[in-house]
């Protein structure tokens, strides 16, 4: 038996979301474990958010958490590399004034990573 199957967009994307996270968990040598939960962190204290594109930046909504780290992790096929981290209330500090756009009701915040 031979075929393409292709994921839904929001099932692939909790794919892509759990390898950035078993990345992340490999990095800092905790055992990962898919926790599913939105308002829990990610992985060992962090909120894990991830893009295939190697310049992609990391994107604090105005909704999330003041008082967690946000780590930004890019690439894929089995390549990965941890850009950086801020805490959500230095994230939205560091881009106020120059909003990136807006997703949905929420205010978007554009942070760029050296590469």
């Amino acid at each position: 038996m031979t075929g393409v199957v292709q994921c839904p967009t929001r099932a692939n994307d909790d794919l892509e979301g759990s390898r950035y996270e078993a990345a992340v968990a490999k990095y800092r040598g905790v055992q990962y474990i898919d926790k599913c939960l939105e308002e829990d962190d990610d992985i060992d204290g962090y909120f894990v958010r991830g893009t295939h594109h190697l310049d992609g930046h990391l994107i604090i909504y105005d909704t999330d958490l003041d008082n967690f780290p946000y780590i930004l992790v890019v690439g894929g096929d089995r390549t990965y590399h941890l850009k950086g981290w801020i805490y959500g209330r230095e994230g939205k500090q560091v881009s106020r004034g120059s909003p990136y756009g807006r997703s949905g009701r929420h205010q978007r915040h554009l942070l760029k990573h050296d590469a």
